[in-house]
């Protein structure tokens, strides 16, 4: 069960996030320490391409500006993240990064997006977005 996924998207788009998916997108969850004691107050999502450094993840997310398919593939990085986080156990806030485009097409689909955080178990204000000054 997938937002991104049920989205009406071109077999192009469906077809690279297929790819993609296929290739391997494995979350990481990067620990943001408070100052004030040290304790781990929130993590940030960070996806890589299984087996394969930054510079490859960075090399997917051109090519899929190539195919119109980055805000998308974006939005999909951060379901994927959040079902591992709270798999994983994952409590307090989660970071996400989303470009501009993925942040409209979050909000044309805000909706459906809560009741799936809502499904999973999670509320809306344990999910930070924060928006990348670039595509």
């Amino acid at each position: 069960d997938s937002v991104v996924l049920s989205m009406p998207l071109g077999d192009r788009v469906l077809r690279f996030l297929r790819e993609a998916e296929h290739a391997g997108l494995r979350p990481m969850f990067q620990p943001v320490v408070a100052l004030s004691d040290g304790a781990i107050a929130a993590h940030e999502l960070l996806t890589h391409r299984a087996a394969e450094g930054e510079g490859r993840t960075a090399a997917l997310f051109v090519a899929a500006a190539g195919v119109g398919a980055a805000a998308v593939l974006a939005l999909r990085c951060i379901e994927i993240g959040i079902e591992r986080y709270r798999a994983a156990g994952g409590s307090g806030r989660l970071f996400v990064k989303l470009p501009p485009a993925g942040a409209v097409m979050l909000a044309a689909t805000l909706d459906p997006f809560l009741l799936w955080l809502h499904r999973r178990g999670l509320s809306a204000d344990r999910v930070v977005i924060e928006l990348m000054e670039y595509e």
